[in-house]
């Protein structure tokens, strides 16, 4: 019996609630099951001792007082009556609840769970349960309309009904191996554990199941790409040793070795998929640069994609700047008029446009390509899967780059990045001077500014970086550079956020670029792209809200040219240690490492970026190591495709296969 096929309807659900059910994908007996908790609430009965102000409690309570209706001025309605327990009196105060009124009386055990309040002896309570229904750790669905203890209830008939039909796709021996439970036990512990420690074991099985079958998708995927066989991109190996020829600075050795490997795997008879890493400042562009040119000697077309418009306006300068009289490059942003943008369109779909570099507008069903060839998307990880694979199903045989300026570490390359193949930048241009880092406290800004004052009046530039916090960071900005203004009416300063329009962004990096702003005040977007050689310092307040890799990046705005640099680090807290080993270690490949045993994937990548998969159980910054194991267990499981023992692995993928998501 396939348990997808299988109604809701024969479960006593009243029809309100099944239409509830039926409006979040909630439509089988398989759905239910798997519609695991959002959350759990722990409601382990308080200690005595621990009942102090402000906190959180659950106690055990006779009710010793009938209840009485509160009316507040603004109308808001309370529910209060008296308690005993532990042998102390309590006063209860229920906002919202008045129907308990009709359902507690006097004499009454009941649970409460609430905030208590000293000085007035009240609890002020969110949660109560009758002795009948009171559970020491309780699922929280979240599904609106439905009340939690109503889905467990649906839930268990359904577990108690069908459960034998509840197909284990694991193999025996990986179940053994690693001491996992069933997956009809993980199920039911899922939806009714009874603590923290009965959920974390029963949990661990989904987590390996669901991270074992993401490592076949990916894996799988990629054996079917390098079983096919595309033409081979016969790129002009005269006219891009020209242009290498013709560009203004010696390319390093990794950057040759680079340029080398990408072209090799362009003239192959695979699919190229391969990321490009480099620290800041390192040179990956001008690899994608002329990659994107080897491609169109081909016969091709390229797209290049950045995650934001300053970025992908000064990508395509500097295509323009060392393509001219090789290719035909052109920009589309979002910014565009519109009559400019249909004559882009119109002549990329003419195969009038060899280099086409632009940002998410890329993505849009109106562009269409006459021959794409390859897709080089800068910043990889800033997009998201679906964005990814819509740019790169606008062609056949499409070979993909990516460049990322965030090192990745080893682990994660292992695990994250497994389907990609990966090539490392780590020599920078000749001339690069070590920026010199030095640690302030917050208090200390204004000797900073002394400094920068006097860097600025050698005719250098710089800039000072807020955190990014969304309702303030315009305020915060404008306060700043009014109080630099009244204390350096010689300095001229500009604010770049993300409140500023494209248009302005746009003019203000022009202004910058030609000196006409001293003092650049921005928030992190000014992260990646800002590419100044007169830009000599780099103040960076609150330091400390910052991962050492973000940090990183935000200290390769600087040091872009052959000026002496500095990065100043400014912190309200005692940080020292963590960005101490920013002053002492300016390689980014080390410092993702160590932000990684620090804060784990997810917030290595800055505010969970897009790039990373979504999972139902596991979390990157807690199960990657589970993930390792679970690939190298995908690859044994690939690799015995007649190992019947595997079976229902096999039955999954196929799904997968035909309809792209089996659940």
């Amino acid at each position: 019996m396939n348990l997808h096929q299988i109604s809701l309807k024969t479960l006593s659900i009243p029809t309100r609630q099944l239409n509830l059910l039926y409006n979040v994908g909630i439509k089988s007996i398989y759905d239910l099951l798997f519609c695991f908790p959002k959350r759990y609430q722990n409601l382990t009965l308080t200690n005595f001792n621990d009942i102090i102000d402000n906190a959180t409690i659950t106690i055990r309570a006779k009710i010793i007082s009938n209840p009485l209706i509160i009316n507040f001025k603004n109308n808001k309605k309370a529910l209060s009556f008296d308690v005993i327990s532990f042998d102390h009196p309590f006063r209860i105060v229920i906002f919202g609840q008045i129907y308990l009124q009709n359902k507690i009386h006097f004499d009454q055990d009941i649970y409460l769970h609430g905030k208590y309040h000293l000085k007035y002896n009240q609890i002020f309570v969110s949660k109560v349960y009758f002795a009948n229904e009171y559970k020491n750790f309780l699922a929280i669905y979240n599904i609106k309309g439905i009340n939690d203890k109503n889905l467990n209830n649906y839930i268990l008939d359904a577990y108690n009904l069908y459960k034998e039909y509840i197909i284990d796709d694991l193999p025996a021996d990986l179940i053994s191996k690693y001491q996992l439970s069933s997956i009809q036990e993980s199920i039911y512990y899922a939806h009714f554990a009874t603590s923290k420690e009965e959920l974390k074991r029963y949990f661990r099985r989904l987590k390996y199941e669901e991270l074992l079958k993401f490592s076949l998708k990916l894996l799988s995927i990629n054996q079917e790409k390098e079983s096919i066989k595309k033409n081979p991109k016969k790129y002009d190996i005269i006219k891009l040793k020209e242009v290498i020829n013709n560009i203004s600075f010696e390319l390093t050795v990794d950057q040759k070795n680079a340029v080398n490997e990408v072209c090799r795997q362009l003239k192959s008879e695979h699919l190229m998929n391969m990321l490009i890493q480099g620290d800041v400042g390192s040179g990956k562009t001008i690899v994608g640069l002329l990659a994107s040119y080897a491609c169109v000697t081909a016969g091709y077309q390229v797209a290049f994609m950045a995650p934001t418009e300053v970025l992908a306006t000064q990508h395509f300068k500097n295509f323009t700047k060392f393509l001219t009289s090789y290719a035909n490059v052109d920009l589309l942003i979002s910014s565009l008029k519109k009559k400019e943008k249909d004559i882009v369109l119109e002549k990329l779909k003419n195969n009038q446009i060899d280099i086409i570099v632009g940002t998410h507008s890329l993505f849009q069903e109106q562009v269409i390509f006459n021959n794409l060839g390859l897709v080089v998307i800068d910043e990889q990880h800033r997009f998201g899967v679906n964005q990814r694979a819509s740019l790169i199903n606008k062609g056949d045989e499409i070979d993909c780059l990516y460049l990322t300026a965030t090192p990745i570490p080893r682990t994660l390359t292992k695990t994250m990045f497994f389907d990609l193949d990966i090539v490392t930048i780590k020599s920078k241009p000749l001339g690069r001077k070590k920026i010199e880092t030095e640690i302030f406290n917050m208090s200390q800004l204004d000797n900073v500014l002394n400094f920068i004052n006097t860097e600025i009046k050698k005719g250098h530039q710089g800039y000072i970086v807020l955190p990014f916090i969304e309702s303030e960071e315009y305020l915060d900005c404008l306060k700043l550079s009014k109080y630099i203004m009244r204390k350096y009416p010689n300095i001229n300063t500009e604010i770049l956020t993300g409140k500023v329009k494209n248009e302005d962004k746009e003019q203000i990096m022009q202004d910058f670029l030609h000196k006409e702003i001293h003092l650049l005040i921005a928030t992190t977007v000014i992260e990646v792209g800002i590419d100044n050689p007169n830009a000599s310092f780099i103040v960076i307040c609150h330091a400390e809200r910052f991962g050492l890799s973000q940090l990183h990046q935000l200290r390769g705005r600087v040091g872009r040219g052959n000026l002496q640099s500095y990065c100043f680090l400014l912190s309200t807290k005692e940080d020292i240690k963590r960005l101490n080993i920013m002053k002492n270690v300016d390689d980014g490949f080390i410092l993702s490492e160590e932000d990684l045993k620090m804060r784990g994937p997810g917030e290595f990548f800055g505010f969970r970026q897009s790039g990373l998969p979504e999972f139902m159980y596991s979390k990157f910054d807690k199960d990657y190591k589970i993930l390792e194991i679970a690939r190298q267990d995908a690859k044994n499981i690939l690799n015995n495709p007649l190992d019947d023992k595997n079976k229902n692995l096999f039955i999954y993928l196929k799904h997968f296969k035909k309809n792209e998501n089996i659940d």
